[in-house]
């Protein structure tokens, strides 16, 4: 999480929002300042996907796709909707409004990160590699701090 918001402040500016859809939703926010300030931690689209076939009685496997519709006409678009489209609705909720700053870059990583960003435009960026970039970054700064010995 750490990362991601180091690389977001770096490469996309502050005030900025991550979210990382990988086994968890993330969202992670970095303030007009620059500083980390906290998130959000919320069940994967995968994860939440499996237990609801696992759970549910008559669900089968659907592939995690945007449906074409969010009114679901077939059991596979409801659930491709709710699960979809009700990620993208998480995101594109009460973060932005409660930073107090509407001109927040969204950013959207991790391996499920297109499938949700196809299905709403509260994205301006999407970045796979986010987290790697982030981690790069943390330890070139780790590296001008420390001293060379002689």
């Amino acid at each position: 999480r750490i990362a991601n918001a180091v690389a977001a402040e770096k490469l996309y500016g502050a005030p900025s929002i991550v979210v990382d859809f990988g086994t968890a939703t993330n969202i992670d926010v970095v303030d007009s300042d620059g500083y980390y300030i906290g998130g959000a931690i919320a069940p994967g689209l995968r994860i939440s996907m499996d237990a609801l076939v696992a759970r549910a009685a008559r669900i089968a496997s659907i592939p995690l796709e945007t449906p074409p519709h969010a009114i679901g006409r077939t059991t596979e678009e409801a659930v491709q909707s709710g699960a979809v489209l009700g990620t993208a609705a998480m995101v594109e909720g009460r973060i932005r409004a409660e930073l107090g700053a509407p001109e927040a870059r969204v950013i959207a990583t991790g391996g499920l990160a297109n499938i949700v960003a196809d299905s709403t435009n509260v994205f301006d960026v999407v970045d796979g590699q986010l987290t790697l970039k982030g981690i790069c970054e943390i330890a070139r700064r780790m590296r001008d701090r420390v001293p060379r010995s002689a």
